[in-house]
């Protein structure tokens, strides 16, 4: 996401929020901590693209980073926060439908389903 581009997230709402770890005994690894973001449809994207519903997000925290993914589509948004990785995903999602948008005569099924999924989600 370039510098000039800033996805509006509303203030968090955490759902949920688990953490785990190794069962005592076995080598420790990190500890995985979730969490469970509700976005609202409305949020202006970038260029004309909006949400045009509303999306579960899970955010969780790898090593030094956040992940955030949807579970209806493979992709997912990297950064150094659990927004930043929002904000990624988000433009990701985008992407990813202009993509297949481009290629839609050519799509697998697989890839026919994530589009589909997809244009239930964003809108121009």
């Amino acid at each position: 996401m370039s510098a000039s581009t800033r996805v509006n997230i509303p203030p968090r709402t955490v759902l949920s929020r688990a953490s785990s770890s190794e069962p005592a005994g076995l080598p420790v690894g990190p500890t995985v901590s979730l969490e469970l973001r509700y976005i609202p449809a409305g949020i202006p994207i970038r260029a004309g693209w909006r949400l045009a519903s509303s999306l579960m997000v899970v955010i969780r925290t790898e090593e030094n980073h956040f992940v955030a993914n949807v579970p209806f589509v493979d992709e997912y948004g990297l950064g150094a926060t659990g927004e930043a990785a929002l904000e990624d995903l988000l433009t990701s999602l985008v992407d990813y439908l202009e993509s297949l948008l481009r290629r839609e005569s050519r799509l697998s099924e697989p890839l026919k389903r994530d589009l589909e999924n997809l244009k239930k989600v964003l809108a121009k």
